[in-house]
């Protein structure tokens, strides 16, 4: 939605590619069916905008739908996680903070050989990434926080705060 705002569809060619571990999750997630708590954090002129109003329910635009490819991941997989690393904007949202040390460190040794330079990881408000990385460093971008794969950081764990917009 917010690249679709932006009109950056139009600029770049995007490739958006959701995944779980769950064939379930997939299944709903193809669906592009959202009950209204789903909405609680989104603001109204967003799903007005982006979604159409489905059996009590609200259903995604099907332009923005067909951007995405839906793929069954286990991210404790290498094989299966090597699948997408490459790719230069990683979302793990709310991920890792299920995962062991030991878990988050084989999934994070993937991204690591894996993802180009820049390459920006992004993760939960509540998950943290500094101890168990060293190529990635927290950056502010925009307003928000995410870890970036940089090759001019200043060391292991580095953090820098950058004032400015991604593009």
């Amino acid at each position: 939605m917010l690249l679709d705002d932006a009109g950056w569809f139009g600029r770049v060619p995007i490739e958006l590619v959701a995944s779980d571990a769950s064939r379930d999750a997939i299944a709903r997630a193809k669906m592009g069916v959202y009950g209204q708590r789903s909405f609680r954090n989104l603001p109204p002129a967003m799903k007005e905008k982006h979604f159409v109003a489905h059996d009590g329910q609200w259903k995604i635009d099907p332009d923005l739908q067909r951007r995405i490819t839906y793929d069954i991941v286990n991210l404790v997989a290498e094989h299966e996680v090597s699948r997408h690393a490459s790719a230069p904007v990683i979302v793990c949202r709310n991920v890792f903070i299920y995962f062991s040390d030991v878990s988050i460190r084989r999934t994070m040794n993937v991204f690591e050989r894996a993802m180009p330079v820049p390459g920006y990881l992004c993760v939960g408000a509540s998950e943290s990434l500094l101890r168990r990385s060293i190529t990635f460093e927290l950056q502010e971008i925009g307003g928000a926080f995410m870890y970036v794969k940089d090759a001019t950081g200043s060391g292991p764990n580095a953090t820098r705060f950058q004032v400015g917009r991604a593009s």
